[in-house]
This record gives C-alpha cells, structure tokens and sequence, in this order.
C-alpha cells in the first residue's frame, strides 16, 4: 500500500498567542502595538467574525524587519 504525504502550511492569519509564540512578543505587546497604531488594519490585522483580532504573521514578519508595510 503506498503512503500519502499530507503537507499542511500555516494559516496566513492567526490568534495573538501563536503570532507571539512566533516572534517572541506576548500578546499584550501586540495588543498595544495595535492600539498605538503601529499596525494597519486589514494590513497586519483584521476582526475576525467571532470578535478576535487575528494578524497575518508574513506581514507581521515584514513591518519587524521594516521591508514591507
């Protein structure tokens, strides 16, 4: 019987616990990052349909190396 391989990529967007676990930061940081306005909205973040901010961690990723965005 042959194997299938299943190769699953993470989510563009994802919860401020796992963008923190990524980048190091905790999520209040990011929190304040957002509120400060630091962040563009629709950009790096955006509210989700339950109520959750959630970030798009390769944009993120690029605002903290100050390449994009």
């Amino acid at each position: 019987m042959q194997q299938k391989l299943v190769v699953m990529e993470r989510p563009s967007w994802v919860l401020p616990r796992v963008l923190g676990e990524m980048f190091g930061y905790t999520e209040k940081a990011i929190s304040e990052k957002r509120k400060k306005g630091q962040l563009i909205e629709g950009v790096h973040y955006k509210l989700a349909p339950d109520g959750k901010y959630v970030y798009h961690w390769r944009r993120y990723e690029d605002w903290l190396s100050g390449t994009k965005n």
